[in-house]
């Protein structure tokens, strides 16, 4: 389970993205609560080409979205654009 006060930063670190990819995320102002919103078309236009990033990405943002923060669902899902 994910809470809010992790930064995206620690968040995106364990997925292997390299600086360029994390500075991607920074040039959007993609904060937590905009990072759940994120589709595989959004990622693809961040900048994320590896599919195996971009599936891990996928994932994290599914639990996210499954569980919310505290075990809450977290509602308001849609495209980031």
């Amino acid at each position: 389970m994910f809470h809010y006060r992790m930064s995206l930063e620690t968040l995106l670190s364990g997925v292997g993205l390299n600086g360029k990819e994390m500075q991607c995320f920074k040039q959007a102002n993609i904060n937590l609560q905009t990072f759940v919103l994120l589709s595989e078309w959004d990622l693809i236009e961040l900048g994320i080409r590896d599919r195996r990033k971009r599936e891990t990405i996928k994932k994290i943002v599914h639990n996210f979205r499954l569980h919310g923060s505290y075990g809450e669902p977290f509602s308001g899902l849609g495209h980031l654009r």
